[in-house]
């Protein structure tokens, strides 16, 4: 209450009201050194801020210090290459632990339980900034079915990294049989996709650096039967495993093909945090259209391609080149596809794998119009 009466009374006394016409007053700005007198005495008087300003300075000491850049640009390195080797040695000897467990076959016993029903006490470790639960039972998570391959003896030496290295955190191994491993325990696992979605695992597993365009038929039928929002979640899991090593683009089609503004709209980007954002958002607000014109999808595709390749060149040595399209039905232009997918491998000198998914019953006999029937054995499914 006492800062509204104080502030009401300093703007009427520095405002004085003319009889004459407002509209051709001059305009005075004396009075804004005065309000901001005011303002500030009243806020230290209130805060004491100023003060704490001053007693901050006044206790504010430094010494310098003549150093040889050097010298310490070499410790620094010979400190990051000995963490770095260490880090390496632990990676080598969590991998000879699993390699002889595994070698000894599925443990057997009980079948493996999943880690989120029983989590135990979590205790918050600030090594890992969240909640754990830090003892010698490691995390197990595994698919209906899958075998478990991992011993104690595998927890129990990341455990011992753990210990002898501050700076380990996580240490995790998964199988593409659908086991997962993970020390400490916690609850990180419980959501979100599978191991074998995610970035780490892919990049291990396809250790090839990868240009992926991911191509969207948002035609009108694919807002049945929720097909494109099956569309969608396929495409953010994609974009889960990629790394920075990686590019991509994204492309939706119907009567014409759409990309995300700015530079993801005419060429392919690095897959790191702020292009991966702009994707998902793009993808995230598609919305069905109209037709479902094939060729348009694959044009602007390979131009994605043909643009990041003109632009940086070593990014397409010895990588997997990939589209990856996604459809609901056949195209409404069968004849153009089969020149435009032609045209565009000519381009880009036949190197693109062109995976297509198809959604519905609509393709249960995988009959598109512009390629053979895989499902039928007279005759050959070869892709252009």
């Amino acid at each position: 209450m006492v800062t509204n009466v104080v502030i009401v009374v300093v703007l009427a006394a520095l405002w004085s009201p003319s009889r004459a016409d407002l509209s051709t007053a001059p305009i005075t700005t004396d009075w804004i050194p005065k309000v901001s007198r005011k303002m500030t005495t009243f806020a230290e008087s209130q805060t004491g801020a100023l003060q704490l300003v001053k007693e901050y300075d006044d206790n504010l000491h430094f010494t310098q210090v003549q150093i040889d850049g050097e010298a310490q640009l070499h410790l620094l390195t010979l400190a990051a290459g000995d963490r770095l080797k260490m880090c390496r040695d632990i990676l080598h000897r969590n991998k000879a632990e699993i390699e002889a467990s595994h070698a000894q076959g599925p443990t057997g016993g009980a079948p493996a339980s999943d880690c989120c029903d029983n989590l135990g006490q979590l205790e918050y470790d600030p090594r890992f900034l969240q909640q754990i639960v830090n003892d010698s039972c490691g995390t197990l998570t595994a698919a209906t079915g899958a075998p478990n391959t991992v011993r104690p003896s595998v927890y129990d030496t990341m455990k011992s990294n753990m210990q002898q290295m501050s700076g380990v955190t996580w240490q995790y191994y998964g199988a593409k049989e659908g086991e997962y491993h993970q020390f400490p325990k916690n609850n990180r696992s419980c959501q979100g996709n599978a191991h074998i979605f995610r970035d780490w695992y892919v990049s291990a597993a396809s250790p090839k650096k990868k240009n992926v365009v991911i191509v969207i038929d948002v035609s009108l039928s694919m807002q049945e039967h929720n097909r494109l929002e099956l569309a969608k979640q396929a495409a953010l899991t994609v974009l889960d495993t990629l790394t920075a090593r990686d590019w991509a683009g994204v492309v939706s089609f119907s009567d014409n093909a759409e990309t995300p503004e700015g530079c993801l709209g005419d060429s392919l980007g690095e897959a790191n945090p702020g292009n991966i954002a702009i994707m998902r958002e793009f993808i995230n607000n598609l919305r069905p259209i109209l037709y479902t014109k094939y060729a348009k999808g694959f044009l602007k595709a390979f131009d994605l391609f043909y643009k990041a390749k003109q632009d940086k060149a070593e990014q397409f040595y010895d990588s997997h080149d990939v589209i990856i399209f996604l459809t609901d039905g056949e195209p409404t232009d069968p004849q153009d596809v089969l020149d435009q997918i032609t045209e565009g491998q000519n381009r880009m000198s036949r190197s693109v794998h062109i995976f297509t998914y198809g959604l519905g019953n609509d393709l249960q006999t995988a009959l598109s119009g512009w390629c053979h029937d895989p499902n039928d054995p007279c005759t050959s499914s070869r892709s252009p």
